[in-house]
């Protein structure tokens, strides 16, 4: 049976869905839907092939945080995205604690960032599909690591809040040790998820990097500091 590579965009703005479309269409196969329900409705027909749901944040009826949500508790195996303004980052926080998002895109997209982080969605999707023991663990320890580079980047564009910052750590933290339980008994997950915290902590909440954050709150709003590369 072949595995799913079907990517599903959600967004009611018919402008979106076509630029999303004519951008990609010549690199993934792509379903589109212009709200909650009617992607929902796509998701009890075609689950089947469905690898990456990825969906706008802000829509008129519903959030799409709601729509992660609803394919988190029905359908877990399917890879989550969400799309928000830099502006919007408490929703990138709530879609990480509430449906276990893999990326966040910042809009207006850079369709390079976008077009390299559904290839890494389908990779993720297809290496759940089919790994385990230690090559799996290596998978997930460089996602993790290339999940919390991207909210740093996410974080010093927006507003180098370090409490912001910290919660989305501790958010891709449990999403992963969530994972992890999953996929490992009781105690070798036990000591793969030590290690993920102790990695958290070396790289990514150490001194150096908080205090990157903190310069970035004198710089402003949507500007790049000169010390954005922290490693």
């Amino acid at each position: 049976m072949s595995i799913a590579s079907t990517i599903l965009f959600v967004d009611d703005e018919k402008r979106e869905t076509k630029y999303f479309k004519k951008a990609l269409q010549h690199v993934f196969a792509i379903k589109t839907a212009d709200s909650v329900n009617s992607a929902i409705e796509i998701l009890h027909r075609d689950h089947a092939e469905i690898a990456v749901v990825i969906t706008d944040q802000r829509m008129p009826k519903q959030l799409g945080v709601e729509l992660l949500k609803y394919t988190q508790a029905h359908y877990p195996h399917i890879v989550r995205m969400l799309t928000t303004a830099y502006c919007d980052i408490d929703s990138a926080v709530d879609a990480i604690n509430k449906a276990e998002v893999f990326r966040y895109i910042p809009k207006p997209w850079d369709l390079d960032t976008l077009e390299d982080a559904l290839h890494h969605a389908l990779k993720r999707f297809q290496s759940l599909q089919k790994d385990s023991g230690a090559a799996l663990k290596s998978k997930l320890s460089q996602e993790l690591e290339d999940d919390c580079e991207h909210w740093f980047m996410y974080a010093m564009h927006a507003y180098g809040d370090e409490d912001v910052y910290q919660s989305g750590i501790e958010a891709l933290a449990c999403r992963y040790h969530i994972l992890v339980n999953k996929h490992f008994d009781k105690a070798e997950a036990k000591q793969f998820i030590h290690e993920l915290d102790q990695m958290l902590e070396k790289k990514y909440l150490n001194d150096a990097t908080i205090s990157q954050l903190q310069s970035q709150k004198d710089v402003g709003f949507g500007v790049s500091s000169p010390l954005l590369k922290h490693h």
